[in-house]
């Protein structure tokens, strides 16, 4: 087998040199075989486009049949990132290198383009991506006489005509595909929500989320230590600049909030303990969360237990209170107190802001939308801002089953059986503001039923349509499913809202007893979210463990105990050994040495 793709892949790199030289244009390298050339060949098997390197996209990589499908994974960033560790990486607990995997790993079979995508024509099944170059061929060499930091350059070397090399040179170009896969996730919300939080606040989303906040740990600590300028200000101005850059900000109590706050502690405590003794006890946690209790998605128990915890390691837990302005160097709060409903609006002077306080969806998702008449950023009428799919993950609106939506960047909408006679097969929403104002009820505890009309016909959300979380869980058990309905040749054409039925072929034989389980033999389930349950470190080798299948609790565990089965299942959720080995490795090396400080 391995040698018959060998050669296809000669004989394919063949072709291509000859038609580049009946065209005129220069011949290639013999035997070189581009990303793009089987994707563009008569090959008949489907070609299977895949947005993304998330939790959804690595998934259906991984469990996709590359020997029915050609598959092409376009991503800005050729790796997966473990973001559950995210908050460790950013502190030294982990290093980055030990929670990514580069994305070609998860099926060598597949094809990888490094790549953004910049629009999508679902009804053409085309996609416009601009084409990233790597770091170094992007920034060119660094001069011998440049300055040894970072990110400078010296004077007058910004780049040929002051331009940046990697702006001259990127290209676009177009991909057609016969079914896409969309799963580009969410970017943070600050940007949208909050005033100055895009400038000012640090994220967790990203690997360079992660360096930049390790570096801003640090610097914040150096800084504290400076002399004072005494030309400039007085013994207390230097203090009160010392102070503000020892306290450290993070808004939004939720997994990733409270998980950094815990690896925060740990960090200033073991960092000053061991390299800056003369600001043990002086550093400064703050966590602001708008809600009434911390971890929403805890049992009540668990939350007391995980406040209690921060707070005996010194972390200040400021609740019923939000951001509404982020400074340089503060943040503006407001607090409303529960028992009177008063209002109080204070500022916070800070050193290091971090924003974990939500999400929202990207530009493209919004473009998308738009294409698919599900009311998105032009419309206004999408009232979740995502793609709608319906329970089988197909987009609404897109033709014959063409695009599969998963993970952050999609709302599964619980349709009804559209009547044959009053559909038009195909057809898009093309009016949601019934399903807005449903919505806005439902916010307020009105239920969620909501009756949406178009083309003649009617889609109705039903009372059990509850949103899933927006967790790695159910992205990868989203891509997992999304790719087993490929690999069993389900006909995805029929009209959304109808279930895809198994195409009478041969592929039958292939079933067996996965995760997508059969309706009278031919119809395939809804996706059905199987829920595992939740984990949250607390810092101080304690953590928060509430394990369950399904909707059944099987038991919960704060503290030390919960501490073993947090580092259990993120050892054994790693997507590969490499990266397993390495993560234990990088616990134990903290656990001798400490954290490295190093500011690379």
């Amino acid at each position: 087998m391995v040698l018959m793709a060998r050669r296809q892949v000669a004989e394919l790199a063949s072709e291509s040199e000859l038609e580049d030289a009946d065209q005129g244009g220069p011949p290639a390298t013999v035997g070189f075989d581009d990303t793009l050339n089987l994707w563009r060949s008569d090959d008949p098997r489907p070609r299977v486009l895949v947005l993304g390197s998330g939790w959804g996209a690595h998934a259906f990589i991984k469990c996709v049949d590359t020997e029915k499908y050609r598959v092409l994974c376009v991503s800005p960033r050729p790796f997966f990132v473990f973001t559950p560790m995210l908050a460790s990486s950013a502190v030294g607990t982990v290093e980055y290198r030990s929670i990514t995997e580069p994305i070609r790993a998860a099926n060598p079979y597949a094809r990888f383009l490094e790549g953004i995508a910049l629009g999508l024509d679902p009804h053409t099944r085309t996609a416009q991506v601009e084409l990233s170059l790597p770091r170094a061929t992007a920034e060119g060499p660094r001069r011998a006489d440049a300055p040894g930091v970072e990110g400078q350059a010296a004077e007058g070397q910004a780049g040929a005509a002051g331009e940046a090399p990697s702006k001259a040179k990127r290209r676009r170009i177009s991909i057609e595909y016969d079914t896409l896969v969309y799963a580009v996730g969410v970017q943070a919300e600050a940007a949208a929500s909050v005033p100055g939080a895009r400038e000012h606040c640090f994220a967790l989303k990203e690997i360079d989320d992660a360096r930049a906040l390790r570096r801003a740990c640090g610097d914040a600590l150096e800084s504290a230590l400076s002399p004072p300028d005494h030309d400039a200000e007085g013994s207390g101005a230097h203090e009160d600049s010392a102070r503000r850059a020892l306290t450290f900000v993070v808004i939004g109590a939720g997994p990733t909030g409270v998980e950094f706050a815990g690896e925060l502690s740990d960090f200033l405590l073991d960092t000053c303990k061991r390299f800056y003794p003369q600001l043990s006890g002086k550093t400064r946690v703050v966590l602001v969360h708008s809600g009434a209790q911390i971890l929403n998605q805890f049992d009540e128990s668990l939350r007391l237990a995980g406040q209690e915890s921060l707070e005996a390691r010194g972390v200040e837990v400021v609740t019923n209170t939000r951001a509404v302005e982020v400074k340089q160097d503060s943040v503006d709060l407001l607090t409303r107190d529960p028992v009177t409903g008063e209002s109080r609006q204070w500022s916070l002077a800070c050193g290091v802001a971090v924003w974990s306080g939500g999400t929202s969806p990207r530009q493209l998702t919004a473009a998308l939308t738009d294409s698919l008449n599900q009311g998105g950023a032009q419309g206004g009428g999408n009232p979740f801002g995502k793609v709608l799919v319906d329970p089988w993950l197909r987009a609404v609106g897109a033709p014959e089953g063409s695009l599969l939506a998963l993970g952050d960047a999609v709302e599964v909408v619980k349709l009804s059986t559209i009547q044959a006679q009053e559909a038009e097969p195909g057809a898009g929403l093309e009016r949601l503001e019934d399903a807005k104002a449903a919505n806005a009820k439902a916010a307020n505890g009105g239920g969620t039923a909501a009756a949406v009309r178009w083309s003649g016909g009617e889609w109705s959300v039903t009372d059990d349509s509850v949103p899933f979380p927006q967790t790695a869980q159910v992205a990868a058990q989203q891509g997992a499913y999304a790719a087993r309905l490929l690999n069993r040749r389900y006909d995805l054409s029929p009209p959304v809202g109808s279930p895809p039925v198994l195409r009478a072929q041969g592929d039958s034989t292939y079933l067996d007893f996965g995760l997508l389980p059969l309706v009278q033999g031919l119809e395939a389930r809804p996706f059905q979210f199987l829920n595992l349950g939740l984990l949250a470190y607390l810092g101080g080798g304690e953590a928060l463990s509430q394990v369950q299948v399904g909707d059944s609790r099987l038991f919960a565990q704060a503290g030390s105990v919960g501490f073993l089965l947090w580092r259990s299942v993120y050892l054994t959720k790693q997507v590969s050994v490499r990266t397993r080995v390495l993560v234990l490795f990088d616990w134990l090396k903290t656990q001798l040495f400490g954290r490295d400080v190093t500011r690379l």
